[in-house]
């Protein structure tokens, strides 16, 4: 369990849906992924009825809530309908309010603020169940300068940051490429321990290079001690594999854990 392979892409221009499905179905894990795009007048137009309808406990949550789970769920039904599953949109487990997968399917959600449209981007990575112990996936806007400084300590020791730095990589995206990480990790985590993962719990080593022409480099990213005692009992050669892909306005990762190398 302690050698878990981290892989890196940099990017200098926006990326294009198409662009980030190919890199994310092009990574190994037999996933399929799917983005999605809503704005707050897209709502009645863009969603299928059955993928309208919210939650009991978000019926009175603000607006913007509102959005991302309905543009969480337009991407998971579009992942699904790929994958060759009904296009229905995950309901949602209690508890944990975490998604409801259709029988013989695993997957995972994440959105964000879109500020190209003022709406939500979301994505979300699904397969088939038995392909992998846990999936994760993860996108971040990239944090303002002033802000990533503020929570970078609370995120990321300075054995991190210093490594990360070290690879000429601005500090912004360094603090939301390593918060977006440990993201996509401890999502894969759900489902396979009980505890409640803190930022510390996993280290994430600094990628070999950032260049965007760097072929998949790898590196650590080290669970804490409680945790891989946790999962011990899974797999003694247990694979925990991060993929990163650094673009000019979003960071997204995904993680696949594994009972052997991806």
């Amino acid at each position: 369990m302690d050698v878990d392979a981290f892989c890196w892409k940099s990017v200098e221009k926006v990326a294009s849906d198409e662009d980030l499905q190919v890199w994310f179905e092009s990574l190994g894990p037999p996933w399929k992924f799917a983005l999605a795009r809503l704005t707050h007048q897209q709502v009645a137009s863009t969603l299928p009825t059955n993928s309208c309808a919210l939650p009991d406990h978000l019926l009175l949550a603000a607006p913007s809530r509102q959005l991302s789970y309905r543009a969480g769920r337009l991407a998971a039904s579009g992942a699904l309908q790929r994958l060759g599953f009904a296009p229905e949109a995950p309901g949602v487990v209690e508890p944990g309010r975490l998604p409801h997968w259709p029988n013989g399917s695993i997957g995972s959600i994440t959105h964000t603020m879109d500020r190209h449209s003022g709406g939500c981007l979301a994505g979300a990575l699904v397969l088939r169940r038995g392909s992998l112990l846990g999936v994760g996936v993860d996108c971040e806007s990239l944090l303002e300068s002033d802000r990533a400084a503020r929570i970078a300590m609370r995120i990321a020791q300075s054995d991190e940051l210093a490594a990360w730095a070290a690879k000429g990589i601005p500090p912004s995206s360094v603090v939301t490429a390593i918060f977006s990480a440990k993201e996509s990790v401890y999502k894969a985590l759900l489902g396979l321990t009980n505890l409640t993962p803190s930022f510390h719990d996993a280290e994430i080593g600094a990628p070999n290079s950032h260049r965007s022409d760097a072929l998949n480099p790898q590196i650590r990213c080290k669970l804490s001690a409680v945790f891989k005692g946790q999962l011990q009992h899974l797999n003694d050669s247990l694979s925990v594999t991060v993929w990163c892909y650094l673009g000019v306005s979003h960071v997204w990762t995904a993680t696949a854990i594994s009972e052997h190398a991806v």
